[in-house]
């Protein structure tokens, strides 16, 4: 199983309504989320994408776009600028809108090898992992070993389903 269809997967087995995706380089992965005619939102500077019946697209700098974002995501997918630094600004942005009982899920986060890491590939966006871990104690945070990036998987831990009727 690929990045694509674990991604896919959590989208369809969490009922969500909203999907956001940061970085929409190939749109392989907002395509299938397109297909199941719920609302996808994507944000990218280099590619152009048309806009249809459920899928809304903004050429802009991620920062720029959540200037005026004002919707709660259930799933908000990081794959834009690898630097530390950026991943870091959309992850903190990202937390700040994202629905409750929502995730959000980073991707080249884990690279397996070292040519990954260079500033076309992961770049240094998997010191993000540590770094939430180090200032979020109230996150759950999941790194998957998924293909050669890896993912991780964020939620607030008091979002867990089971708190509501406890």
């Amino acid at each position: 199983m690929n990045y694509v269809d674990i991604i896919y997967a959590i989208v369809n087995s969490t009922n969500c309504k909203l999907y956001l995706e940061l970085g929409c380089q190939f749109a392989i992965t907002t395509r299938r989320m397109i297909a199941q005619n719920r609302k996808v939102i994507g944000v990218d500077i280099k590619q152009q994408f048309n806009q249809g019946d459920f899928f809304f697209f903004y050429a802009e700098k991620t920062d720029d776009f959540f200037k005026h974002f004002n919707e709660k995501p259930d799933i908000i997918f990081i794959d834009a600028d690898h630097s530390f630094e950026s991943v870091k600004k959309d992850f903190i942005n990202s937390l700040k809108v994202l629905n409750e009982g929502g995730t959000i899920i980073m991707h080249d986060t884990d690279p397996n090898s070292p040519h990954l890491l260079s500033k076309d590939y992961c770049a240094d966006s998997y010191k993000i992992v540590d770094w939430i871990r180090e200032n979020y104690k109230d996150l759950d945070v999941i790194v998957l070993p998924a293909d050669e990036p890896g993912l991780t998987l964020v939620r607030r831990s008091n979002d867990r389903r089971v708190l509501k009727f406890t």
